[in-house]
Parts: C-alpha cells; structure tokens; sequence
C-alpha cells in the first residue's frame, strides 16, 4: 500500500591510514534528467548517476538521505525512509577495495502504476581508479512486503537506565487514527488519478495561511476543531478490498486538547486503496 524506496548500501572500503570520520548528504528528488538518451525521473541530489562516496580502509561514513519524493517511501537494506524523512546511516568501510553501487527503487505492494526506476550512487574507496566498474547490488523485488516491513519490527524503545520509558498511566484523551489512501480525479496524472493519504478517512486540506497565525489573529473559516477522536465509519481495516468506497473527506480539521494533557495515539493502518 505504501510506496518505498528500497536502496541497498554494499559497499564499504583499503589502505592502512588512521581512519578519519566522513559525512555526506544524500537528497533524493524527483526531477527528470536525460543521459544517453533515457529520462531518469528519480535522481540522488539532482544527478544521475548519483554522487561518489570517497573512503578508506577504517574510515567511518556517515550518511545523511532524506527523501523529497512525495508518496514514495525509501528504505535502506534494513531502513525505510518515509517521504520528508532523514535517517542517519554509519558505514564501515571494511570490504575490499574497490567501487560499489548504492541503489534505490520504489516500493509498491497494491496494483498501482509506480515508476520503478532505479537510482543509483556509487561508493569508492580512495585508490580506486574510475574505470573499475561498481558492483550491482541485488535488489529485493519490488513488492516484497516483508523485507520492507522487516525494519520496522526491529524498533524498539531505548528503555535503559540512561533513558528510560516512562509511560504515563493515567490518559487524558485516547485516539484511534486509520491510515489510508483515497483517489482524486487528476487531468495531468497517470490514469487521470491521483492517490492522497487520509487520516479517519478524512484528508486534510492545506489552509491558504498559516494555523496558528489563524487561531492567534481568531480567523474565521480558515479550520475546523472537529477532527474525530476515531474513524466516523468504522470496518474491516485490514481485510476490506482495495475497491471498498466509504467516502474520503477533504477538510482542514483539527484535534483540539487542553494544555499539558495527556495523549494517547494508536495508528492503525489499512488494506483500503480508496475510502
């Protein structure tokens, strides 16, 4: 249901050098760019091929990747990054010398039209002349739902002694958010639609000034305070079809909670294409 980017790090680098901390910034976007003679719609910081990672034996590298590719979803080999998201990546540089390629695709699991090109990036150790040709990483297939997810089951808590995870007892307020997708008719997109996420089967609405500026200067018209606490239509979350219709809504709706109240938020996602 949720589209990602499956990108896969193999590489990492040789020379007995005292080992020196690297940072680089990885921005992958949108953008069409033309080499020999292919459109390459998906590009890592406006390039394609993308940028080169210089290291040496013992060197640690850290990379920054935030995905700017809306309603695409990117992992790692077992990190997903959602769109806007930033993930911090340490890399060991400790196989053999050489060049290798870092790659990223789309991930869809729904019978959607996605643009499953793939982005690429190369990693080189220093030393290394460029005619080496990198090495092709095996990317998972493009719906293979369990690798995708498998990273998020590995979140856990930090609950140590140092941070410990202190959760409140007594709850204020409990919500129950679905999340899904609903369709909207779109002249200039494929198929002449386009997918839009919806929370409670409402999706919000961008407001044509700011909320708080709104709700400081007490604009009216501008948002409402009715966003509801669980779904209006309650139904089979994870079994209903892609085809099911429970009416998506357009709104600027808003959750509103007394100061320094405690809030309890379950997300639940969907098997619903279009509500």
């Amino acid at each position: 249901m949720v589209s990602f980017f499956l990108v896969v790090f193999l590489a990492f680098i040789s020379f007995p050098i005292e080992a020196a901390v690297k940072k680089y910034q990885f921005n992958i976007l949108v953008k069409n760019i033309s080499r020999l003679c292919h459109a390459k719609p998906t590009v890592v910081n406006g390039r394609f091929p993308g940028p080169t990672i210089y290291a040496r034996e013992g060197d640690r590298v850290i990379v920054n990747v935030t995905n700017h590719a809306k309603n695409i979803t990117c992992p790692f080999i077992a990190i997903l990054i959602a769109p806007g998201q930033t993930t911090n990546v340490l890399v060991r540089a400790n196989w053999l010398a050489s060049r290798y390629f870092m790659a990223a695709r789309p991930f869809m699991d729904a019978p959607l039209p996605v643009d499953n090109k793939t982005a690429t990036a190369i990693l080189q150790y220093k030393g290394i002349p460029n005619i080496v040709l990198p090495t092709r990483p095996q990317l998972p297939a493009s719906n293979d739902t369990d690798f995708a997810l498998s990273y998020n089951k590995k979140l856990r808590s930090l609950n140590s002694a140092k941070f410990p995870a202190i959760v409140p007892l007594k709850v204020d307020r409990k919500l129950f958010y679905t999340v899904g997708f609903g369709k909207d008719l779109c002249t200039t997109c494929v198929k002449g639609t386009r997918l839009l996420a919806s929370l409670n089967i409402i999706s919000f609405v961008m407001p044509k000034i700011g909320l708080l500026q709104a709700h400081y200067f007490n604009t009216k018209r501008v948002f409402r305070i009715d966003f509801p606490d669980k779904p209006p239509k309650p139904f089979n979350y994870t079994g209903a079809p892609l085809t099911a219709d429970l009416g998506t809504a357009h709104g600027t709706r808003l959750s509103k909670f007394a100061f320094n109240s405690t809030v309890e938020l379950a997300l639940q996602d969907t098997n619903i294409l279009k509500v």
